[in-house]
């Protein structure tokens, strides 16, 4: 099911974030042995004539907003830590007979701590964050998104992940890999049936021999959960073992592989429905090069008893200045569509600014059982004007498509911005932005709105 090129659909994010308009990332970065404090201020206008992006306008919303954020970071030689935590205080003026979000809104706690010693290494993340359903054009600032998160209700999202990972005997004949992650979305006051409680766990453990000082095997025993309050109670369970192998040829040639046997069950309203076995596991080729790396990948993914194979070639280039990377590939299943796939991922700094261009297409299986070609583009230029004016342009789109027997409904989301920045005092900017959104969805006109942003930003540490 993951089919991505680049950094994993990281930069792949909403244009706004280009202009520092949502979220800000505290500055916080480790010092060894003490603790760094960091706070963000950042106030914006936004007037907006179709702040829901409804096909037909109930009239233009304005928005005063502040966001602040704390940021604390702290490290050593063998541990990092990291944590950001905030929220927004804002007033709105929509049209008349529209529920208005004032107050404190937005919150959200970000955490990552880190142990690296000499063979066994640990990592804890967690984020959580709460925001209106028509607030979040783009949920996720890292490419992880599912379809319905692109779905404009009323209503509010609760999102909480938790992730775990801890690797021991790392250099040693004998090792383990242990990893536990859990996703949990809690919807409130929606009306889309579409929009429903769902929690996500998976665990994982890998027990790794190395054979020989080129081959290393492992055993693998893996669990994931789908639970969801939809109209029928659904309750997935798959539970899968198997086995991997990585050798190198040379040193700059590398085979990975694994293969494992899966068992899928499902539950709706108490009632086992489905209880299916399949096959799934991937082979993989990377050859170094001296200037990057070239990938080639086989892979077949399955949900219960859809099946997925994926064939791609990937080659990563690195230049002073330039740093480039380029797929493609091919999906297809007897239960779906074929479709070619395509990837890019490309930075080029100018000599007074930076370009980016992103492409990321992924075949995806999902809880839901549809089959669906993701696709997330970007473009991105700043363009500096001396040392306090610079000139930023953005470009989104994400796009879900149904590659399966037409159950997923089809959506496009697009954002264009512009905007000027200027550095007004030596910890403060100043934001002038003009932005353009579209949504286009199966069988419905496309809605579209026009705004006009301004934001005041202060980043300063504390410690």
């Amino acid at each position: 099911m993951d089919g991505s090129w680049g950094k994993n659909g990281a930069s792949l994010i909403a244009c706004a974030a280009l202009f520092g308009l949502n979220a800000p990332e505290a500055a916080a970065q480790a010092v060894p042995g003490g603790l760094n404090v960091t706070a963000d201020i950042l106030s914006s206008v936004t007037v907006d004539d179709n702040a829901d992006l409804d096909v037909d306008s109930a009239g233009t919303t304005t928005d005063f907003d502040t966001q602040l954020t704390l940021g604390l970071s702290g490290g050593s030689a063998t541990n990092t830590f990291e944590a950001e935590l905030g929220g927004s205080i804002a007033f709105e003026d929509r049209p008349e007979g529209e529920e208005e979000d004032n107050g404190f809104v937005d919150p959200f706690l970000r955490l990552r701590y880190g142990i690296e010693g000499p063979s066994n290494e640990l990592g804890l993340n967690v984020r959580v964050r709460e925001t209106t359903v028509r607030g979040s054009f783009f949920v996720d600032d890292d490419g992880d998104f599912i379809a319905d998160d692109l779905i404009t209700d009323e209503g509010d999202l609760l999102d909480t992940r938790i992730g775990f990972d801890y690797s021991l005997g790392i250099d040693a004949p004998f090792g383990a890999d242990l990893s536990y992650f859990i996703r949990d979305r809690d919807y409130t006051d929606t009306a889309d049936p579409d929009l429903f409680d769902r929690t996500t766990q998976q665990a994982r453990v890998d027990l790794r021999f190395q054979l020989s000082p080129l081959a290393t095997a492992s055993l693998i025993g893996a669990w994931r959960e789908y639970d969801a309050e939809d109209g029928v109670e659904t309750d997935r369970t798959t539970t899968s073992v198997g086995v991997g192998l990585a050798f190198e040829f040379t040193p700059v040639l590398l085979l990975e592989g694994e293969v494992l046997s899966n068992e899928y069950e499902t539950e709706e309203l108490g009632v086992v429905t489905e209880d299916d076995d399949e096959l799934t596991g991937f082979l993989r080729l990377t050859r170094e090069l001296p200037n990057g790396d070239v990938r080639f990948e086989a892979r077949s993914d399955a949900a219960t008893s859809i099946q997925r194979t994926t064939l791609r070639v990937d080659r990563r280039f690195s230049t002073p200045g330039a740093d480039l990377g380029f797929g493609v590939g091919f999906s297809d299943s007897a239960d779906g569509d074929a479709t070619f796939l395509a990837g890019c991922d490309f930075e080029r700094e100018l000599p007074l600014g930076v370009f980016t261009a992103n492409l990321d297409q992924r075949a995806v299986i999902n809880d839901e059982e549809e089959q669906v070609l993701r696709t997330l583009f970007s473009l991105g230029l700043t363009r500096e004007f001396g040392a306090s004016l610079a000139l930023d342009v953005g470009l989104s789109v994400v796009d879900v498509q149904d590659i399966g027997n037409g159950d997923a409904t089809e959506r496009t989301r697009t954002e264009f911005q512009i905007g000027l920045r200027r550095q007004i005092f030596e910890t403060w900017d100043w934001t002038v932005a003009y932005r353009a959104r579209f949504e286009d969805e199966e069988d419905l006109d496309t809605a579209e709105s026009n705004a006009f942003i301004t934001t005041l930003g202060r980043s300063f540490s504390l410690r």
